[in-house]
């Protein structure tokens, strides 16, 4: 049992009584770092900053936001994230959270299924940020990331979340799987970024690739190597690049890592990967960047 206590709607010192519903919600949208406790006691405008109290009276948690479409759907700050935060607000005046320096994505089906995983276990490095701690340590695009400091990882947000409360400077060892093989690299964290960094491996999309159902269009790059990436012209219906959203109009800016100026790189480096090797895809679409991860079928 639990009380929230607050003023909703300028009604001084209500009390309204619940359960806990959950614990560790993520995905609700409101900040990068989520970990929040679910409740059915009621929350409405004027509850957010009143306590989540349990049956002793000790406040388990901050309460901040609500379902508005939903019946008795609220959510609370663990008591234990916000005394961390204003521990540190106090001594340092800002809020320093562990950084790797890596882009991921949730692992694929078809790449779970190759690396002998269960779906909803690690994620997939996308990219690999240069002069960060994940290059330094020597992680690569491509690798599953399975544990952090002996904590599964099973979701991209869980991943932010749990290098987000590791102090800066901090050694962790990461579980991960490479080409096939288990290994643990130890990674001396960083202090997140206050600038955005630089990326070095990138990920990026087929041009000519049949399987895939892509066709490219010619740029100023096959000509004179002077922009970056290849245009997709057309992406045949029903086909896996459709499956994966791709559109035309996409532009590929580096495969594996490597970024490319024409088709000739692109192809290059594509008839080195092997059947059911990875393709790691760097895309822009309305000037903003995307990942995308492939699977080479033949």
């Amino acid at each position: 049992m639990v009380v929230a206590v607050g003023n909703p709607y300028g009604l001084s010192e209500t009390m309204t009584m619940g359960i806990i519903s959950g614990l560790n919600r993520e995905n609700i949208n409101l900040s990068r770092y989520e970990d929040f406790i679910q409740t059915d006691a009621s929350i409405n405008p004027g509850n957010s900053g009143g306590p989540l109290l349990n049956i002793r009276g000790q406040v388990i948690g901050i309460n901040t936001a609500i379902i508005n479409y939903a019946q008795n759907i609220g959510f609370s700050i663990p008591s234990n994230i916000v005394e961390r935060i204003t521990t540190q607000l106090i001594k340092n005046g800002e809020v320093r959270r562990g950084w790797l320096g890596v882009g991921i994505d949730a692992v694929p089906p078809e790449i779970a299924a190759k690396a002998d995983l269960q779906e909803g276990k690690g994620v997939l490095i996308n990219s690999v940020f240069e002069g960060d701690p994940a290059e330094r340590a020597g992680l690569r695009v491509g690798d599953i990331i399975l544990k952090i400091g002996g904590i599964a990882i099973n979701s991209p947000t869980r991943m932010i979340r749990i290098v987000g409360v590791i102090s800066p400077g901090q050694t962790v060892q990461l579980d991960i799987i490479r080409n096939g093989k288990s290994q643990i690299i130890p990674v001396k964290l960083d202090n997140y970024p206050k600038k955005n960094p630089k990326q070095v491996s990138l990920s990026t999309p087929p041009e000519k690739f049949p399987e895939f159902g892509i066709g490219l269009e010619p740029s100023s790059g096959d000509i004179d190597g002077a922009d970056q990436g290849v245009v997709i012209k057309e992406v045949i219906v029903g086909s896996f690049a459709e499956s994966k959203g791709l559109k035309s109009g996409d532009k590929i800016l580096a495969v594996n890592g490597a970024s490319i100026t024409n088709r000739k790189q692109y192809e290059k480096i594509i008839k080195k990967i092997q059947p059911g090797g990875l393709v790691f895809l760097l895309l822009t679409r309305n000037e903003k960047k995307f990942h995308l991860t492939l699977v080479r079928e033949n």
